[in-house]
């Protein structure tokens, strides 16, 4: 009787068992298991479809990735955070008083000083984005008036001078005058002092809204428009009387 290689038969029945499973149609579900389950290791049953179903998500979900940099995207954004925080900065300084007046211009006004005459020295300021306009009113031997500017364009010499400035109010033709140019030390301003005759031909000439520009040789040195003339023309006619003010100050901010 020949001699069988059981070894050898048993590789060749487990590759044919292999080859038979290969070609046989796949079965609905195991024999062993509920309907619509299987037993892929023979002996745990599972559900085929549920887990097809997840196979099929898994395969058909889009690639988990992060996209390439974009520096044109990055700039754009740092550009709109930028300008987001200048406007909520911008907005929180509106919200203070203070900023809101420096923008948009206030009055105040100084009556005689104690010791002095009633009407003398009578004076008020119209201060608006960093230039200041005084009206000063006539005080011991003065007997006249004077529009004194001030702002960190004018030129601050060490000892006082006489210079030709070129004024302009609102649209009237511009005037060229001498004035006073001087400053202090203890400030970053320098002045300039426009001398009017009197006291009554500066207030009668208030409007209630009025624009100056000066100028030194063709270049400007202090530009401020202001607002509510009419009212601190009628506090000063107070003054110059006597009288008390009713207000000190005058701006936009409601009370």
């Amino acid at each position: 009787m020949p001699r069988i290689n059981l070894l050898h038969f048993i590789l060749c029945s487990a590759t044919i068992s292999f080859a038979l499973s290969i070609g046989e149609p796949a079965q609905a579900s195991d024999s062993r298991c509920p309907p619509g389950m299987n037993s892929p290791d023979g002996n745990v049953c599972v559900s085929g479809e549920g887990m097809y179903d997840e196979i099929r998500a898994i395969q058909n979900r889009p690639p988990n990735y992060l996209p390439d940099r974009d520096p044109a995207l990055e700039k754009m954004q740092a550009t709109t955070e930028l300008m987001r925080s200048e406007l909520v900065r911008r907005v929180k300084l509106f919200q203070d008083p203070d900023y809101f007046r420096y923008l948009t211009g206030k009055w105040r006004l100084f009556s005689s000083p104690k010791g002095e005459k009633k009407g003398a020295y009578c004076n008020a300021f119209f201060s608006r984005d960093g230039v200041i306009l005084t009206l000063a009113g006539p005080g011991g031997e003065y007997k006249g008036a004077g529009l004194i500017f001030m702002s960190a364009d004018i030129p601050r010499p060490k000892t006082q001078e006489v210079v030709k400035v070129t004024l302009t109010q609102n649209n009237e033709p511009p005037v060229t005058v001498k004035a006073f140019n001087y400053s202090n030390p203890d400030h970053s301003f320098g002045s300039i002092a426009v001398a009017v005759p009197t006291m009554d031909a500066l207030l009668t000439n208030m409007e209630d809204v009025q624009r100056f520009d000066l100028q030194i040789d063709g270049k400007s040195i202090a530009k401020i428009m202001w607002h509510s003339g009419l009212v601190a023309k009628a506090e000063l006619r107070k003054c110059l009387n006597g009288e008390p003010y009713a207000v000190t100050q005058i701006d936009l901010i409601r009370k």
